[in-house]
């Protein structure tokens, strides 16, 4: 990724020296995998002396948050409360009755708890502590898990304070942070609502007094396709009163189909008859010590308040298991093609990102370093997508896409005659237009009186052979009828097409898109990414904003733009990040 712009960036106060907070007493034992937790900043947010993780990673720098730490596992770990206060999660999901009757209601509570935490937590980050406390869920989690979803609303300090800056940029949200409230009560109040035999469970009695702040979902090996092996672990800041708080829930509800276990501050919870199999498994080790896991999270960096993890192999090998096809290729998608990564919702002081990184993918193109067009593009460039390798790709994809198409009598006679038709030869002139990348681009303008015209548009194409992909545009063009519109010009290898004279040579002469902020902020690796998508939406907001509802519209105009990029970082590694940017 580009450098990150991170809590303080181009905030004039930010020159400051941060004041130092004065001591404060412990309050239980001390860990030494976490940070010390550290005073809430003042109004105004001045620059936070968190030092880096550390995690060289493949197109993603160290990003300015503390590590987050496990406690020690094994005998001898400790075992007793380990939770935060602060945004917490509620108890855990109870059965519907429908088969295991866990993973699905487990990941609709999760869905609810993102929904929440992203859309109406904006306040709750404001006066929670800012260290993040107690182990995360993966310590808890066997190593053999080959997927794992988890949630946390206590990350770490520079998380909270980056989400509340960012959230800051809607003024209902930063009206929403003087306002107390308590997340767990919330969602508490969903799940007791779909069940009138809970309406008997205090949450304040019985739910509060134990929950905490982070939530992990994980797939096992085993299982089958109607009742799969997973482990639900909900972070508890008191096993005790956990194991009597939960006794009374499931008591309330009339339904027993998990096994409960708490180990080291977290209550497992798996299917019926699996809990002594699934503590053997964590003997043996946790998810946070599997090599491959730890790779991708090490790449990945600061895990934000969501991370998703998958093992493409184990995935494949579950699956066929499940199948019963005994590990042959089914029809299906190639799940071991897919490789291994990890996927963190984070944000920054400006923007919130999707971010993810992909390890040991098959047939991931090499793709020229440099070849990204969006970066050069004219200044005012209002929406751009671009991408690369396309042609390489088609070169390594061509014997399948000949074999399915070819495999009919109309299939062949289709490739033939497209072929004398337009005077072409394939896949060698396809390739040479798709080329090294291909960059579309909009320029701003009054798209709603255009008199009649075609809107403007360009296309920069990077070719392996200039004056060819020339010639088969022109063909191409000619034969649509369009050729009284399209303008076209070649330079080397390089291909440019408009919609008019003066675009294309504003396209020709490049600008310095990469250079603005709404842009450098939304496309990590603008100059370096293999593919990317971009668009300004302040300068498109006046084509759209009458539609939005009036309610929805404050939070519309905070935002300023949206991105997309792709890098390859290696061969079969890439990185990628969506970016929504706030104003």
């Amino acid at each position: 990724m580009t450098q990150s712009s991170g809590p303080g960036a181009g905030d004039p106060d930010a020159q400051q020296p941060a004041p130092t907070p004065a001591p404060s007493a412990p309050t239980g034992p001390p860990d030494p995998t976490r940070p010390m937790p550290q005073q809430a900043p003042s109004q105004g947010y001045p620059p936070q002396p968190y030092p880096p993780q550390g995690y060289p990673s493949q197109g993603y720098p160290p990003q300015p948050y503390p590590p987050q730490g496990y406690p020690p596992q094994g005998p001898g770990a400790p075992t007793g409360p380990t939770g935060a206060q602060g945004v917490q999660f509620g108890p855990p999901p109870q059965s519907t009755g429908r088969r295991s009757g866990g993973p699905v209601r487990v990941l609709l509570v999760a869905a609810l708890v993102a929904v929440v935490v992203l859309v109406g937590g904006a306040g709750l980050f404001a006066y929670q502590k800012l260290a993040a406390r107690g182990g995360q869920p993966d310590t808890v989690v066997p190593a053999d898990a080959v997927a794992y979803l988890r949630l946390d609303v206590d990350p770490s300090a520079g998380q909270k304070i980056a989400a509340v800056r960012f959230l800051n940029k809607v003024p209902k949200l930063k009206e929403a942070q003087s306002k107390d409230g308590d997340l767990r009560e919330q969602l508490w109040n969903l799940i007791a609502s779909s069940n009138p035999k809970l309406k008997s469970v205090s949450y304040q009695t019985d739910v509060k007094p134990w929950v905490g702040d982070r939530v992990a979902l994980a797939l096992l090996p085993g299982g089958t396709k109607d009742k799969p092996n997973t482990v639900l672990a909900l972070q508890v800041t008191d096993e005790g009163k956990a194991r009597d708080g939960i006794a009374r829930i499931t008591s309330a509800s009339g339904k027993n189909e998990t096994d409960l276990n708490l180990r080291n501050g977290y209550a497992l919870f798996s299917p019926k008859g699996t809990g002594a199999s699934l503590l053997g498994a964590l003997d043996k080790g946790s998810l946070a010590g599997n090599a491959t896991y730890a790779s991708d999270m090490k790449v990945l960096g600061e895990q934000g308040i969501a991370s998703v993890w998958f093992d493409g192999k184990g995935l494949a090998n579950l699956a066929s298991t499940m199948t019963g096809t005994g590990g042959k290729a089914t029809a299906g998608p190639d799940l071991q093609g897919l490789g291994h990564g990890a996927v963190a919702v984070r944000f920054e002081a400006d923007y919130v990102e999707l971010a993810g990184v992909l390890q040991g993918v098959k047939n991931l193109p090499k793709l020229d370093a440099g070849t990204s067009g969006m970066a050069k593009l004219p200044d005012n460039t209002v929406a751009a997508v671009q991408l690369s390798g396309l042609g390489d790709a088609l070169g390594r994809a061509w014997p399948d896409i000949q074999k399915a198409i070819g495999s009919t009598r109309a299939g062949a006679d289709t490739l033939s005659g497209a072929e004398q038709e337009l005077g072409v030869k394939l896949p060698d002139d396809l390739q040479v237009l798709l080329g090294k990348s291909l960059t579309l681009a909009l320029p701003e303008q009054d798209l709603r009186n255009l008199g009649g015209k075609a809107p403007t548009v360009g296309l920069k194409a990077v070719t392996t052979d200039g004056r060819r992909a020339d010639q088969l545009v022109k063909t191409l063009v000619q034969k649509s009828g369009a050729d009284s519109v399209v303008k076209q010009r070649v330079d080397g290898d390089t291909l440019y097409v408009a919609t008019s004279e003066d675009y294309l040579a504003s396209l020709q002469t490049g600008g310095n898109l990469g250079g603005s902020g709404a842009f450098k902020l939304a496309v990590a690796d603008g100059d370096k990414a293999n593919a990317g998508i971009f668009v300004d939406l302040d300068k498109l907001e006046p084509y759209y904003l009458d539609r939005v509802p009036k309610d929805s519209r404050e939070f519309v105009q905070a935002m300023r733009s949206v991105g997309l990029s792709l890098a390859v970082t290696g061969e079969g590694n890439a990185t990628f990040a969506l970016r929504v940017v706030g104003n």
